[in-house]
């Protein structure tokens, strides 16, 4: 049996191959379509690299918003049976200090807005107080 190194025999291929191009400058122009070739090939990898990252970061963030809401919303049921003051926006875009005891919780938009025994509704970022008998 004959035994055929192969990294000579890629070699000899390598070389029959390049034996068989006729000039120079063909190698040239071969090797510039080449270079361009994966030099594009990477460019397209590395955008395709940035959207992924964009996709994870875009999916984080939305991850994030709803632990946000969660906690809020955990935060804002502790409130439940207690005395708030809070600021209320009125009609008139004045603000006026109201209080009542947090009857229910409603979430809007991923906001938790106490609705409080007096009839007011407030979102839970304008408390300014939580606890037992404030009206005291």
């Amino acid at each position: 049996m004959f035994y055929t190194d192969p990294v000579t025999s890629n070699i000899n291929v390598l070389t029959d191959r390049t034996a068989t191009v006729p000039s120079g400058e063909v190698d040239k122009t071969t090797f510039l379509k080449l270079l361009v070739m994966q030099m594009s090939n990477e460019n397209f990898m590395g955008q395709l690299a940035q959207f992924n990252q964009l996709e994870q970061s875009m999916n984080l963030n939305d991850s994030f918003n709803t632990f946000l809401s969660f906690q809020a919303l955990t935060q804002a049921t502790s409130m439940i049976g207690k005395d708030v003051q809070a600021f209320y926006l009125n009609d008139d875009s004045s603000t006026s200090i109201v209080d009542g005891k947090v009857d229910e919780i409603i979430l809007l938009n991923g906001t938790p807005i106490l609705k409080l025994s007096s009839g007011y509704e407030v979102p839970i970022q304008m408390v300014l107080r939580v606890g037992t008998d404030l009206g005291e």
